[in-house]
This record gives structure tokens, sequence and C-alpha cells, in this order.
């Protein structure tokens, strides 16, 4: 999903109304997956020690599941560069 709404309560019992969006660029659209691959959904994830991170649940032309997993990339263009080389495999 591209974002997820909800609400939760504080410690005074008052409804808190959060709106959370997805930082995947596969499924917020401003990535497209290689050919003859789905991108079902994943998790990114930046820190100063793991630069940036993304993991990806897949499926190729046949409906066969991939995990795919970049860690350490050094820029969010280079993580995406480089999942599109893994996901470019598995379309094949």
């Amino acid at each position: 999903t591209t974002s997820y709404d909800t609400t939760y309560f504080n410690i005074k019992n008052e409804p808190i109304e959060v709106s959370v969006k997805s930082t995947n660029k596969f499924l917020n659209g401003k990535e497209t997956a290689p050919d003859n691959v789905n991108v079902i959904g994943g998790k990114t994830g930046t820190t100063n020690a793991a630069g940036h991170c993304l993991v990806l649940l897949s499926k190729d032309k046949t409906g066969a599941p991939y995990i795919s997993i970049v860690l350490r990339a050094e820029s969010s263009d280079a993580l995406y560069a480089q999942m599109i080389d893994l996901l470019e495999e598995i379309g094949k």
C-alpha cells in the first residue's frame, strides 16, 4: 500500500490520527520494476550505520516469489539502481 491511515489514543485517551506514507519508490510510483517482475511489498530503512537499505518481496512471470535485499547503499539513487539490477536477474 502507498499509505496507511490509523488512529491511536494517547495517555489521556485522546484520539491521535496519523497518516504514514510509503518511502518505497516501487510502491509509490517513483520507480518501475523491470518487465516480468511484480513488486508485492517491502521495507525501506536508512541509518548512519547501515546506510540506505531495501528489502523487497516480488514475483517473476511464473508467480515464483523472491526476496531481494540491498544493504549499505551510499544514496537513495544507488539503492534503487542496485535493486533494479537484482530485479532484472529475476525477470530473465
